[in-house]
C-alpha cells in the first residue's frame, strides 16, 4: 500500500495542534486521528482542515486550496494507491500541465489519466509509440496491434512537438472526453481493499437517481461510513432509498429472501458483517440454514449466520435413503459389499436417525439444527425483541 503522509489542523480550533495521518486510512483510524483535533464524523465532510505536507513530492502537493476535507483526501489516496509507477507519472504530469489545484479536480483526474501519455525516455521510439498507441486506444486486439508501426508513431509524436514539458516528463494529451464523476457530494463507485459482501447505492427520494447523486457502499462498512453517506445525500435514514443492489460475495439465495423495500441500510450492513465473518467453507451452509429456519429479513438472517455452528448441512443428500447410506459410511466400522447392500434397509436407517434429530430435506440438501425447535424459535424471537442472546 502506497502511503501519503499529511498533517491536518482544525482551522476553527488550531490550539489542538496537528494530526499526522497516513493516507489512505481505514475509517476507524481516520476518525480516531481526527477526533484528536475535534473533527468528528458528523462534520468530516466539511472543508474545515488546513493541509500541510512534509515534502513537495506528495500527490497532495498539487492542492492549493487553503481548506481540505479529510474524506476527500482519503478517497483520492485510495484511488492513487491502485496506481502503478507509470500511472502515478501520468497523474502528476497531467495535474501539472492542466494546472489542476483543487481536490475535486484531482479526484476526477484519477479517472482520466488514460487521456495522457507521458514520455520520460526518448531513446526507444518503438516503446514511445507503443505506449502512446495503447494509452490512446485503451484496449486493442493482438492482431490489430501487430499491424501497427510503433516506431513511426514515436517519431511522428516527437516531430509534431505538441507535448507539454512538465517536471515529470513530456505529456501528450489524447483529446478524449473528460469523465467528471465527482462533483463534490457523493463519491464515485470504487472498491479499494477488503471483502465486499454486497454493493448498495443509496439515493435521496428528492433527487433524480443519476450517477451524481448515488452514495455507493461496499457492505459491510463501519457505521460512520453510513452516517457520512446520509450527510452527503442530505437525507434522513428513514427516507433514504436503496437502489442498485449488486451481490458481490453473498451466498446464493440470500438476496432473493429479502424484501429490500422493507429493510434498512443498517440492518443490511449488520447482516453483511455477519456473513463476512463466516469461514469460506461454511458459506454454502448459510442459504440452507436460512431456508431451514424460514427467515426472510436481514435481522433474522444475521441471527442465523451468527449461530451457524448449530447447523449441519449435507448438500449431497436428497432423500432419506441417501441419508441412510451417509450414516453407514460415516460409521467407519460398517463395511459392506455391493451384494450385502441389497439386504440393508438404508431408508429405515435414515428414518431412524431423522426421528431423533431436528432436520429437514430441502432443495439444497439435508439440513439439521442440532438444538431443539423451541430453541430456534426462541433465538429468532430474542433477536426480534432487540436483545440478542446467543445459545
Amino acid at each position: 500500500m502506497r502511503s501519503i503522509t499529511a498533517f491536518l489542523q482544525n482551522k476553527a480550533q488550531p490550539e489542538h495542534g496537528w494530526a499526522e495521518i497516513d493516507f489512505p486510512a481505514a475509517e476507524e483510524n481516520l476518525n480516531s486521528m481526527l477526533a484528536k483535533i475535534s473533527i468528528f464524523p458528523c462534520n468530516s465532510s466539511e472543508r474545515n482542515l488546513i493541509l500541510s505536507l512534509p515534502d513537495d513530492l506528495s500527490p497532495f502537493s498539487h492542492i492549493k486550496d487553503e481548506l481540505v476535507n479529510a474524506d476527500e483526501l482519503n478517497f483520492l489516496a485510495m484511488r492513487l494507491d491502485s496506481f502503478d509507477g507509470y500511472e502515478m507519472t501520468q497523474f502528476h504530469a497531467a495535474a501539472h500541465c492542466k494546472n489542476i489545484t483543487d481536490i475535486e479536480g484531482l479526484i476526477n483526474l484519477t479517472f482520466n489519466i488514460d487521456n495522457y501519455t507521458v514520455v520520460t525516455d526518448f531513446s526507444d521510439m518503438k516503446a514511445i509509440g507503443k505506449r502512446f498507441y495503447l494509452d490512446k486506444h485503451n484496449s486493442v486486439s493482438a492482431e490489430e496491434f501487430n499491424k501497427v508501426n510503433t516506431a513511426d508513431i514515436g517519431y511522428n509524436l516527437l516531430r509534431n512537438g505538441n507535448g507539454t514539458i512538465t517536471p515529470f516528463g513530456v505529456a501528450y494529451e489524447h483529446g478524449k472526453e473528460t469523465k467528471l464523476l465527482y462533483k463534490g457530494t457523493t463519491f464515485p463507485q470504487y472498491k479499494h481493499v477488503g471483502d465486499s459482501v454486497m454493493l448498495v447505492g443509496l439515493t435521496s427520494p428528492y433527487e433524480n437517481a443519476d450517477h451524481d447523486s448515488i452514495a455507493w457502499l461496499n457492505l459491510p462498512v463501519p457505521d460512520t461510513v453510513i452516517d457520512k453517506a446520509l450527510n452527503r445525500l442530505e437525507v434522513f435514514e428513514c427516507d433514504v432509498c436503496m437502489t442498485h443492489i449488486h451481490p458481490d460475495d453473498i451466498p446464493d439465495g440470500i438476496v432473493d429472501r429479502l424484501n429490500l423495500k422493507h429493510e434498512s441500510i443498517r440492518s443490511l450492513n449488520e447482516m453483511c458483517r455477519a456473513i463476512a465473518a463466516v469461514k469460506l467453507d461454511d458459506c454454502p451452509k448459510i442459504n440452507a440454514a436460512c431456508e431451514f429456519a424460514e427467515v426472510y429479513t436481514a435481522r433474522d438472517i444475521k441471527t442465523i449466520v451468527e449461530n451457524l455452528q448449530f447447523f449441519k448441512h449435507y448438500p449431497e443428500i436428497s432423500d432419506i435413503k441417501e441419508y441412510g447410506y451417509k450414516i453407514a459410511e460415516d460409521a467407519g466400522a460398517f463395511q459392506y459389499s455391493q451384494e450385502l447392500s441389497e439386504y440393508v434397509d438404508f431408508e429405515a436407517l435414515g428414518e431412524s436417525r431423522m426421528e431423533k434429530e431436528y432436520g429437514r430435506i430441502l432443495e439444497c440438501g439435508y439440513t439439521v439444527f442440532t438444538k431443539s425447535p423451541e430453541m430456534l424459535d426462541e433465538l429468532l424471537k430474542t433477536e426480534q425483541n432487540g436483545a440478542m442472546t446467543m445459545i
